[in-house]
């Protein structure tokens, strides 16, 4: 569908697309509108379309904009704090407020800090209109986004404050008045186009040459402006809004029209022609450019082994449609047991319909290497090309796909490196060191260092060319194929030098050492003498001295410390912070890193009691004085320009001395960055990624994620939930607590009013259609689910078992009928995740226990072809920090229920065989938690210590 290709380039119409908050046929009505406006976003002309939520779509939009929601709603702000601001103003832009619905609604630092500014509450806060009200106001200010049904109310309530307006809008203010319109004269009217509104509730001022008579003139004035459906002509616009008008089903079903033009391909001029091979070391040539040098040899076997290169298999995107799906567009997803299963088909796309886009794939080397490898889907390869496209890039596809969101960059810069033959860095602990780096940058001049810097490149080694024996400089990059990374490398005037591929991480992280970002607040602690707690401190006192800890509180040293910690676990990726309190003068900090607990720092000379209630004091809903009860409370921080929130706990603990009271404070880091709403980028199997999208399909049933704490099923269960979020659908879900906001889903969180059963027996009275139960602990709360999943909802939730089939035991065992369970769940998974080998230390294992392989399922044949590592654990490993591993990925084995598993399920006499089961689930091809992480150890990403830690239990 060709024609649908528009919304790939809006950010604000893909999110509401993929949170179901719009359908394909509305996004081809805005389509359709946005032929006649084209200067308007495709999300505005979304506005106009019958049915769409106007709320919903603002808000969106201001989320995709960085805008935050406004502390406003029925009783915030107050009547007396909007009149106090009103009157600091003059008349005129106090009418400008009330014209563009903009209300003052409270004082807050800014978004930058620095000074406080005053926040405006609007419903559209990205129009550009409204940067000329605020730049009349005379302080700063910064727009939030608050619903327009509020914003509406709180100022119904401040009619009667409203000023007159003296004098008529200027073009550059703002329009005088939302109701006025263009006359509906047909002077006026004749050859004018439908344009839908900036801001579609509030029409602009049009101003109608010649002159009219005064009550003529006022009668049209008062008229609203046509909005762009009313103004389509009759023949394209429907008196219905239940289907769907010819021309907008023309654009569904049929594409582009053949009037218009379709765009040139852009293709690598030299994509056909790289070699292949290890190039010898390169010399500084006189010009370079973005494209492998070649020979005629060379250019030929390309040509020869693109000729080769199998065709790319057709792949589906899997949209929410309404349209009922033929023959064509079902999916194939053929197994035994699926009769019994009605699943809606997704919408294709079929690279056969989409000749431009085949040519371009069969032109670009590194996108059909990409594709045949199964490294990247084509319906990402189809965004990619329509933005190369509409913006008319003239880089190649490739890059233009790396460039994308849900991409794994660095696979598809290395697959390019290699194609285009740049040499692939070898990474080893504390190579390159900062030292080397600042020695090489600094005989450089600074504008030359500041742009390489810029570009990623990084002086890596002094190697010895292999053929002349001549010392070469070797700079490392992610992407050596840019021509202004060869531009600037000439520059340099080197007289030998090699380019060669290295991971963006291992590129940033090597200048971060050699030129860290400061954290400000660290580098105060550090520089701030230490406190003398005075001969009167002593560890031995059973009371606390409130007077003297109010003093060790207000020091400015603890505070940066805080701030400081929650800094550094943002950058270093901790997803937990532990603050251990030592009866010895002294604060350790801790840092769950990738499942690890690590000591970050120790504060000497620090009663921990002082920088406990600092905590408290920064923490929300969290009192200071509280001693002997278990708090909870979150604090917020911008972080490198971004929101970070932060949930706490706080935990009383016992003391060696009985009469002291002492607290452990765990900080939980809430970075919206880190959630998935992709299951394809979970890390899963094709087999059960399949397996999981099926089951997510069904209209009812449930959906079980099991294992231990830590295991990352939380993040399962949301990237779920965001596949299946839409606004035909009431999605509901049971937390404690609450830790992402998901649009479109109402979460309820439990507290010590509402318990687990009775929020599930109030949500049976709710019309949910789908629900996330957040564990299920006991035979009441797994019998409520059951119930849900039973009687036409789809049900997701965890419970703590070791494996796939023990999970039906565990029902079982809690009480719940077989055939209650056999026909209630669609598909278990089990879950767990598995440190990845730090690329930059691992070191092969040339002598691996044979004995131990084979019994962990290797063969001979996996044996003989695989280079097993070990993790190397160098402590001046800079990635990893010595611990050998860096980062985690999933592995599942999911058990779908087919007739066959549900049968034996429901004739199960006295218990649950889960060896039967697991026997069956395996011939029907599920994959065990052992076989997914053989799997990872065959691609060489873990050790086979790992894959025994991880999977000691699925024997």
């Amino acid at each position: 569908m060709p024609e649908l290709a528009e919304m790939f380039e809006d950010e604000v119409v893909m999110a509401l697309l993929y949170g179901g908050a719009v359908r394909l046929d509305q996004i081809a009505r805005a389509i359709v509108l946005r032929r006649r406006c084209p200067d308007q976003t495709l999300w505005r002309c979304l506005l106009e379309v019958p049915g769409v939520d106007r709320e919903t779509v603002l808000a969106e939009a201001a989320r995709v904009g960085g805008v935050e929601p406004a502390p406003v709603d029925e009783t915030r702000p107050s009547v007396e704090f909007i009149k106090a601001i009103l009157l600091l103003l003059p008349p005129a832009v106090q009418h400008a407020l009330f014209e563009w619905q903009l209300l003052p609604c409270a004082f807050a630092q800014g978004k930058k800090g620095g000074d406080r500014v005053l926040l405006l509450a609007t419903h559209d806060p990205t129009r550009p209109e409204l940067e000329t009200v605020i730049q009349q106001l005379g302080l700063p200010a910064e727009l939030r986004y608050a619903p327009e049904r509020i914003l509406q109310q709180r100022l119904a309530e401040l009619e009667n404050f409203r000023p007159p307006l003296l004098t008529p809008a200027s073009p550059e203010a703002p329009p005088a008045s939302p109701e006025a319109s263009m006359p509906e004269t047909e002077e006026a009217t004749q050859g004018e186009e439908a344009v839908p509104s900036a801001a579609p509730s509030e029409p602009e001022v049009v101003e109608v040459s010649g002159s009219l008579p005064d009550e003529e003139a006022t009668e049209a004035d008062a008229r609203p402006a046509p909005s762009a459906l009313e103004a389509l002509p009759e023949s394209g616009r429907e008196e219905d809004t239940g289907g769907i008008d010819e021309e907008v089903a023309a654009t569904v079903t049929s594409g582009v029209p053949e009037e218009e033009p379709v765009g040139e391909v852009l293709v690598d001029p030299a994509s056909e022609s790289a070699p292949v091979g290890d190039p010898p070391a390169v010399s500084a040539p006189d010009e370079l450019i973005d494209t492998p040098a070649a020979e005629p040899a060379a250019e030929a076997q390309a040509e020869a082994v693109l000729e080769s290169t199998p065709e790319v298999e057709v792949e589906t995107l899997e949209v929410a449609s309404d349209a009922a799906g033929d023959e064509e567009q079902s999916l194939d997803t053929s197994s035994a047991d699926d009769e019994e299963e009605d699943v809606p088909p997704p919408v294709k796309i079929v690279l056969d319909d989409l000749p431009e886009l085949k040519e371009a794939i069969s032109r670009d080397r590194v996108v059909s290497r990409l594709l045949e490898k199964e490294v990247v889907a084509l319906h990402q390869v189809y965004q990619a090309y329509q933005r190369q496209q509409d913006e008319k890039l003239r880089e190649p596809l490739w890059r233009v796909l790396a460039q994308s969101d849900h991409v794994p960059q660095d696979s598809i810069y290395e697959e390019a490196a290699r194609l285009y033959a740049f040499p692939i860095a070898k990474l080893e602990p504390g190579k390159p060191s900062p030292e080397f780096v600042r020695s090489v940058m600094d005989t450089f001049e600074e504008e030359v260092r500041e742009r390489l810097i810029e570009l990623g490149v990084v002086p890596f080694e002094v190697d010895l060319d292999a053929q002349t024996g001549a010392v070469k400089l070797v700079l490392v990059t992610h992407d050596p194929m840019r021509p202004e990374v060869h531009r600037l490398v000439h520059r340099l005037k080197l007289e030998r030098f090699e380019l060669q591929y290295a991971p963006r991480g291992v590129i940033m992280q090597a200048l971060m050492e050699a030129y860290p970002r400061r954290n400000e607040y660290l580098e105060r602690v550090q520089e701030e003498a230490a406190y003398d707690l005075g001969t009167s401190y002593d560890t031995e006192t059973e009371l606390i001295d409130e007077d003297a800890l109010e003093a060790e509180i207000n020091r400015s040293k603890l505070i940066n410390l805080f701030e400081a910690t929650l800094v550094e676990a943002v950058r270093q990726g901790a997803s937990d912070i532990h603050i251990f309190p030592n009866n010895q003068k002294k604060v350790e900090i801790h840092f769950r890193i990738d499942g690890r607990l690590t000591r970050w720092h120790v504060e000497d000379k620090v009663h921990p009691e002082a920088f406990i209630a600092v905590i408290k004091d920064q923490s929300m809903n969290v009192d200071r004085f509280e001693r002997e009860a278990a708090q909870d409370g979150f604090i917020q921080r911008w972080i490198d320009d971004h929101l970070i929130r932060f949930r706490v706990s706080v935990l009383p603990i016992a003391n060696a001395l009985e009469d002291l009271r002492s607290e452990s404070i765990v900080i939980r880091v809430l970075d919206d960055r880190r959630v998935i709403k992709d299951l394809r980028l979970l890390g899963l199997s094709k087999k059960a990624l399949e397996r999981f999208e099926r089951a997510i399909r069904q209209p009812h049933g449930m959906v079980i994620v099991t294992g231990p704490t830590g295991s990352g099923k939380s993040t399962t269960l949301y990237a779920a939930l965001h596949q299946v979020v839409s606004p035909e659908v009431n999605v509901l879900t049971i937390e404690d607590p609450v830790e992402y906001i998901i649009p479109g889903v109402r979460q309820i969180k439990l507290n010590h009013k509402l318990g687990l059963e009775d929020a599930l027996r109030a949500i049976l009275r709710h019309d949910p259609d789908i629900v996330m139960v957040g564990e299920m602990r006991d035979r009441q709360t797994a019998e409520l689910a059951i119930k849900l999943a039973n009687t036409g909802h789809l049900t997701f939730s965890t419970l703590h078992t070791n494996d796939a089939p023990s999970a039906v035991s565990r029902l079982y065992k809690m009480g719940i009928e077989p055939f209650l369970i056999a026909y209630a769940i669609n598909l278990v998974v089990a879950q767990r995740l598995i440190r990845k080998v730090c690329p930059a230390c691992k070191v092969e294992d040339k002598d691996p226990d044979y004995v131990m392989l084979r019994k962990l399922g290797f063969t001979d044949e996996e044996i003989a072809r695989t280079t097993f590592y070990k993790a190397g654990r160098d402590r001046s490993c800079k990635v990893c920090k010595g611990v050998g591993y860096k980062g985690r990925r999933a592995i599942v084995e999911a058990m779908y229920f087919s007739r066959t598993i549900r049968h034996m399920i429901v004739e199960a006499q006295g218990s649950i065989d889960e060896d039967a089961l697991r026997e069956q689930a395996i011939k029907e091809g599920m994959q065990t938690l052992r076989d997914a992480a053989r799997e990872v150890v065959l691609a060489g990403e873990t050790t086979v210590e790992e894959m025994v830690r991880v999977t000691t239990t699925d024997e």
